[in-house]
């Protein structure tokens, strides 16, 4: 997607949140570390908003990102949510036990 002469892509599905951005001039990868980013022109950016469950980053909070079409922002957002809960709901379920341990450490 390009505006604003801004390029920006999503991807998921790895569970580890974690954001770059690429300046084509200088030919230079960041990781970007803060919460909430604002894009600025040419430069490309890529963002894994993470896990709303089974997070793999070691922190168990679930993560989603939120992306402001008229602000140039993209904004991850981290929330507690009951893990253990959740855990008991993968084993009454019949699924794999080492599902709902790795909950509590985000592995």
């Amino acid at each position: 997607m390009i505006k604003n002469n801004v390029k920006l892509g999503f991807f998921g599905h790895t569970h580890y949140q974690i954001n770059y951005s690429y300046n084509p001039v200088e030919k230079k990868i960041t990781v970007l570390t803060e919460n909430k980013v604002r894009m600025k022109k040419r430069t490309m950016y890529f963002f894994n908003p993470g896990s709303i469950g089974q997070p793999r980053d070691r922190d168990n909070r679930g993560s989603f990102a939120v992306y402001d079409s008229e602000e140039y922002t993209v904004e991850i957002v981290r929330y507690a949510y009951n893990y253990e809960k959740t855990a008991e709901k993968i084993v009454l379920n019949r699924l794999p036990a080492f599902l709902g341990e790795r909950l509590a450490r985000g592995v």
